[in-house]
């Protein structure tokens, strides 16, 4: 049974988080505002994002596809969260839905993945999802956050069938996998981002950098 003091306490920490979040936006525009990046408090240092190697592959697809239409792509990652980790290792996309280049919206058939995996966590621990989309190289604050996107991941938060799972949001942009975690709150920058290659190694993916598309999307860290 959901307690509701607790989904109202929720509710207000929300309100309250995005509010702080206005402080942070650097051009005003309704819910296209651009957020700061470098204004957005860090997670904890120990706390990563580990992307499989299929998702990786996926999401470099949905980069590339990106570029070349123009458009956002909307796409979801679930995964599990252990020792300060957060495994991302499915991913789904709707490029149907990314004709327009302003705004990534989510179908129903995401929507659905979504419910369906809240209602799944209710029986396990650990589980975590983002809410993720891209942004095609072109204006100048394609590599930010909107306060459109924060609203949506404060919406998630506070999703009932969600209480069991923990939320993030990735932005992938100008070659930079960007991801953030909501809890309720705020919203928090995640700075270390890696994939493991066929090869079992380890590699960093750049994050909160600049335009770094046209360099490669990571470097070599070894295990």
């Amino acid at each position: 049974m959901v307690d509701q003091t607790s989904v109202l306490n929720e509710a207000a920490a929300g309100l309250q988080g995005l509010a702080q979040m206005q402080s942070r936006i650097i051009l005003h525009a309704g819910e296209n505002s651009v957020v700061d990046n470098t204004q957005l408090p860090h997670l904890d240092s120990d706390r990563k994002v580990i992307l499989t190697n299929n998702v990786y592959e996926t999401l470099k697809i949905i980069i590339d596809g990106t570029n070349v239409r123009g458009a956002e792509v909307p796409f979801l990652l679930f995964g599990d969260y252990n020792n300060s980790v957060f495994v991302f290792d499915s991913v789904y996309a709707d490029v149907s839905d990314g004709d327009n280049p302003d705004e990534a919206n989510f179908s129903r058939d995401l929507q659905q993945k979504v419910f369906d995996f809240g209602l799944g966590a209710k029986k396990q621990e650990n589980k975590v999802v983002a809410h993720g989309h891209s942004h095609p190289q072109h204006g100048k604050y394609y590599l930010n956050f909107s306060l459109s996107d924060m609203r949506g991941y404060f919406g998630m938060r506070r999703k009932t069938w969600l209480q069991n799972v923990m939320v993030c949001g990735c932005l992938l942009t100008g070659g930079n996998f960007n991801f953030v975690f909501c809890d309720g709150k705020d919203v928090y920058r995640i700075d270390n981002v890696y994939t493991q290659n066929e090869n079992g190694q380890i590699v960093r993916l750049p994050s909160f950098g600049p335009d770094v598309a046209t360099l490669g999307y990571g470097r070599n860290m070894g295990r």
